[in-house]
């Protein structure tokens, strides 16, 4: 498989601005999946960001997108930061065949872009 995308996904709810991640991954090969598993292993603690029981394939792509949470500093505290971020996430397909195969995938989301995000974020219109 080839990761495509470990990004952030914005939108704006009724509550106001919100951010989800967004994953994609390419199957080089046709593998039969059963579940895929989405963690942030950036610290100690994983977080579980998706558990997808029942993965769909369009054009040998899995897709996967979290749900929108408000884009606050309580939920998202270095969105705010000033800084470069680093991420790491971890992707779990479970296989019929071929058991468990695991990636690590780290992303880096830009101060640049993080501080247009939250700027240009709450003009966007409602989505909910």
């Amino acid at each position: 498989m080839k990761m495509e995308a470990a990004g952030l996904i914005t939108s704006r709810l009724r509550s106001g601005p919100a951010l989800a991640y967004g994953f994609m991954f390419l199957l080089k090969q046709p593998i039969q999946m059963t579940r895929v598993r989405v963690e942030d292993i950036t610290d100690k603690q994983p977080v579980l960001l998706i558990d997808d029981h029942t993965p769909k394939i369009a054009d040998n792509r899995w897709k996967g997108n979290t749900r929108a949470v408000s884009m606050s500093r309580e939920e998202f505290p270095w969105m705010f930061d000033g800084a470069t971020t680093k991420k790491l996430f971890r992707i779990t397909i479970f296989t019929i065949d071929q058991g468990e195969i695991v990636l690590e995938q780290p992303a880096t989301y830009d101060a640049t872009a993080k501080k247009w995000m939250t700027q240009t974020t709450p003009k966007l219109k409602k989505t909910e």
